[in-house]
């Protein structure tokens, strides 16, 4: 999971940082990213195929330049009524375009009533939901009742490697830990979204907090 195509969302600033980014992830041991690039309903709607397309393209590249990393394709979609439908319609990318896992992205301070409907009909569609840090969702960071709930109807949960490092609170740090010990997260992920800095591949550093917490077999399977 990380912002690392060249595409007009907040990830990669140029195509220069696609490159450094791919450079970067390569030097930490990761071999595979999934690029996830934002899909705001009426705001930020990237097609497919132009995703599909710019991942082939920079994968060329950076094998031209020698950089072990492969780009598999993906979206962040933050959470609508209308997502059953969308993927319907062919406007929603999978990850890796396998029609089985998609990422859906929850808002930061309220959880939308539709939720639990929207989770249903992707299942019923045959896909499942792959929740993106809703340990920085306030309601369920103070209350993770309705997460427990998601998790036993069958959605994967994902934490973002900044939230274990501090990024973004402590708080969030304490609730992601608790999620971890609690069996209730599934995937650790980067969510990159620059080449350098807080918001650059950072998962080697979270690889020795994880092993502190849960052991480091527990730890290889979360990374």
């Amino acid at each position: 999971h990380a912002h690392i195509l060249y595409c007009g969302d907040d990830g990669a600033a140029s195509s220069e940082e696609t490159l450094k980014m791919g450079e970067e992830f390569a030097k930490t041991g990761v071999t595979h990213v999934f690029a996830t690039p934002h899909f705001i309903r009426g705001t930020l709607e990237i097609a497919p195929e132009r995703i599909i397309a710019l991942t082939e393209e920079y994968n060329c590249l950076l094998k031209s330049q020698n950089i072990n990393l492969t780009i598999l394709t993906g979206m962040e979609v933050e959470i609508c009524h209308e997502i059953p439908g969308l993927y319907k319609e062919g406007k929603l990318l999978t990850l890796n375009n396998m029609g089985k896992h998609l990422l859906i992205e929850l808002p930061f301070h309220f959880l939308p009533p539709f939720t639990d409907q929207v989770l249903y009909e992707l299942k019923l569609l045959g896909i499942t939901p792959i929740l993106a840090h809703p340990v920085r969702n306030h309601v369920l960071c103070h209350n993770p009742e309705p997460l427990w709930e998601m998790v036993h109807k069958g959605v994967l949960v994902q934490v973002n490697g900044g939230s274990l490092l501090g990024f973004f609170g402590s708080r969030v740090k304490k609730r992601a830990l608790s999620l971890i010990k609690s069996n209730l997260v599934h995937f650790i992920a980067g969510d990159a979204h620059r080449a350098y800095g807080e918001r650059g591949p950072r998962l080697h550093l979270v690889h020795p907090i994880l092993i502190k917490a849960v052991g480091e077999e527990k730890a290889e399977v979360l990374l």
